[in-house]
């Protein structure tokens, strides 16, 4: 096929000419066998058993180097015991000789320190020699298996784009690789078959890593349904509500504690096993996540169905991305938003009349009131932080600070310190962070003070260090993500998502944003301080997104209970599709080993050096491989839906003011669950009873296949 044909069905295809060295005749070799090959499905299959090939043939060398790396560390470690070891003599030797008098102990002590530098010296460059003769072997492995990671990650990354719908085509000699045209839509549903089995097939590859049997009770518990009837009872009669799963789940001081759960099934097993096996039939691979997570499953109780709470559906709450763009901007953690909220103007003002707003006029009285009480915020988080490295100070009148100051404090947190004149050198991620905080915190003080006077402000994002800092800060304290949520088979044909989106504004849920100082603000501020600038009104908006692209039918009209009227859950945008979830953990692991065995400095695994580290691996290797990093993004641009529970979200997140709840926050435990449910008979129920009737499949049929064994097996 030629690339011309190719990019007229709407895929775009890009060269995929990988730097391989001597394995460059591999490739050729494979461009040969793939022009053999016209259908997708097979150039797919035959990829993929090639990039199996590959690692099989690789592994030795892969090892290798491990254990040459895990060597130099051993012998490193060594050397630091040692000269321990040598100091403490010396300090032992002095102990001993000064209590025999200090004339005779300063001479024995001079002898004493002339023999142990011998000593060191002899024993130091033994070591040294060892060191430099393990490094070596460590370059030598390291050079032996560079040409096998490359290929491996090629093949690997090959198969992975044409197992997931792409393409790949042969022009000239050169291969293309293309993604699908997930927009298109001619193509939208060939996409989306193509994207449900790529998804299924990485949902698999980690349920055979973590290798999940479903225990026998609770496969007993999920097969109680037999027939749509059943399913209709329990939808239109059962008491309804979450139970969340026992976890354990890192606190911010970074250890691990028994979160707080509900009681277990009363049939003897754990909602943690009811969920890890209805996440069986999820329709997307479930990666661990960092940062907070708490895990709830839905489950009906109705007097017709003994043994305890039938399974619905399951939901997993969290911290979101870092950065998106569409919840930044809705909350006003950006620059473009937060101008809007500034001057009073609504959010769709163009960015041409925002400019002119911003800096030539629009100062009201309210105006500057909501720039001052911004400007006091980042003035006592500033004042929150801790101690800096060189005894600077934070708290100084914001006048004090000079252009040179904040310039310096961005050096020193941009990891520059070697090479300023006054740096403090090998500074820990901590501190740098502190000064990356304060100089955020001074830059945005003078930016809201300088629009307050009606002085001139830079052209482009005059405010993002007042975003940044409010939005790394506060945005754990009032957003959470919906990052599983949905339905089991056979609740999921009957519009079972939409019953649990229902149940997720809970207010037990929602106060999991009311935790104090995380793990990282421990380190950076003073966290009594810190505590009493962070609200505490809970979750005010809850983010999702659909798993397909443009829309999500399971999001769309879906509904939580309100004050006065039913919230509805609303699409904000869609993302860039700036994702690696399509990306198998084969290709992760020899993109790490791909990063290991290159001189390329690797993505910190320190927490807090950053989010979307398989991401940022990932796209860094295949940068080394010599291929664009394209090839990592399959651009799915998903929709991104919300739920806001005020009135006032802009007030609420930027200058903490009181919310104007459009949700009853005081809602105990047995009330929300029963509005719940009653919102969603009243709007679902008869749109849901007629879609269970309509489904072909049995229900034993879906049980079982959740259950992932037949009755036979159990007997």
């Amino acid at each position: 096929m030629s690339v011309s044909k190719a990019r007229s069905e709407t895929r775009t295809f890009q060269p995929f000419t990988p730097d391989l060295g001597s394995f460059e005749i591999r490739l050729e070799n494979l461009i040969d066998d793939l022009e053999e090959l016209q259908q997708p499905n097979k150039q797919a299959e035959f990829l993929d058993n090639r990039a199996d090939q590959a690692t099989e043939e690789g592994d030795p060398f892969f090892k290798t180097i491990k254990q040459a790396k895990k060597s130099l560390k051993e012998a490193e470690k060594a050397q630091r015991e040692f000269l321990a070891t040598q100091s403490n003599e010396a300090f032992e030797e002095y102990e001993r000789l000064f209590k025999k008098g200090i004339d005779r102990a300063k001479k024995s002590l001079k002898e004493a320190e002339d023999e142990l530098k011998k000593a060191t010296k002899r024993e130091g460059e033994k070591k040294r020699e060892e060191i430099a003769k393990k490094a070596a072997d460590v370059e030598n492995q390291r050079a032996l298996a560079l040409p096998y990671a490359k290929w491996t990650l090629a093949v690997s990354l090959l198969a992975d784009v044409t197992m997931a719908g792409g393409q790949v085509v042969v022009s000239e000699g050169v291969l293309y690789l293309g993604w699908p045209d997930w927009n298109n839509p001619d193509d939208k549903d060939d996409a989306k078959e193509s994207l449900q089995r790529a998804l299924g097939r990485l949902r698999d590859e980690l349920l055979d890593e973590k290798k999940r049997d479903v225990p026998k009770e609770v496969r007993a518990v999920l097969r109680r349904m037999k027939t749509n009837k059943d399913v209709c009872t329990i939808l239109r009669d059962a008491d309804i509500r979450l139970y969340a799963c026992a976890t354990e789940n890192k606190e911010y001081d970074g250890k691990s504690s028994k979160v707080p759960t509900y009681p277990e099934h009363s049939a003897g097993v754990t909602y943690k096993d009811i969920y890890n096996a209805c996440i069986r039939s999820w329709s997307m691979p479930n990666r661990d996540r960092e940062g907070r997570n708490r895990r709830y499953v839905l489950a009906a109780t109705h007097t017709a169905f003994k043994g305890g709470p039938i399974p619905v559906g399951i939901l997993e709450v969290g911290d979101g991305a870092p950065v998106s763009p569409q919840r930044d901007e809705l909350m006003g953690f950006d620059n473009r938003s937060f101008g809007a909220w500034l001057v009073g103007e609504a959010d769709d003002i163009s960015t041409e009349r925002l400019a002119v707003c911003v800096r030539e006029g629009k100062r009201t009285d309210e105006s500057k009131r909501r720039a001052q009480v911004v400007q006091e915020r980042l003035r006592h988080i500033r004042y929150a932080l801790l101690d800096l490295p060189d005894g600077r100070s934070s708290t100084e009148p914001l006048k004090k600070y000079s252009p040179e100051d904040i310039k310096y404090f961005e050096d020193e947190a941009a990891g520059r310190s070697r090479d300023s004149a006054k740096g403090s050198k090998g500074l820990d991620v901590w501190k740098k962070k502190r000064f990356g905080y304060l100089a955020r915190c001074l830059q945005g003080e003078q930016a809201l003070d300088q629009w307050r006077k009606g002085l001139q402000l830079r052209k482009t994002n005059p405010f993002y260090s007042v975003t940044r800092v409010l939005r790394d800060l506060m945005l754990p304290r009032l957003n959470l993500e919906l990052t599983i949520c949905g339905a089991i088979p056979p609740f999921s044909a009957a519009l079972g998502g939409k019953l649990v989106i229902a149940h997720s504004a809970a207010s037990e849920i929602r106060k999991l944003c009311n935790q104090p100082p995380g793990y990282i603000a421990q380190r950076v501020f003073d966290s009594n301080k810190l505590a009493k600038l962070f609200p505490d009104t809970g979750a005010v908006v809850h983010t999702t997104k659909g798993l397909f692209a443009k829309h999500s039918a399971q999001y769309e009209r879906a509904l939580v209970p309100g004050v006065e009227r039913a919230i509805k859950m609303r699409k904000i945008g869609t993302t860039e599709g700036s994702t690696a979830s399509l990306l198998s953990r084969r290709t992760y692991d020899f993109s790490q080993i791909l990063l290991e065995s290159s001189d390329t400095r690797g993505v910190s695994g320190i927490f807090g050096s950053g989010g979307s580290k398989r991401y940022r691996r990932i796209t860094q290797a295949v940068r080394e491989l010599g291929v664009g990093t394209g090839f990592v993004t399959p651009k799915i641009e998903r929709p991104v839906y919300a739920t806001v529970f005020v009135n006032n979200l802009k007030d609420v997140c930027l200058q903490n003011a009181e919310p104007e709840w459009n949700i009853d926050p005081a809602l105990d435990l047995d009330e929300y669950p029963l509005q719940a449910t009653k919102l969603w008979r009243t709007k679902w129920s008869a749109a849901a009873e007629k879609r269970v009737k309509m489904v072909r499949k049995s229900v034993s049929e879906f049980m079982e296949k959740l259950a992932g064994t037949s009755p036979k097996q159990d007997n």
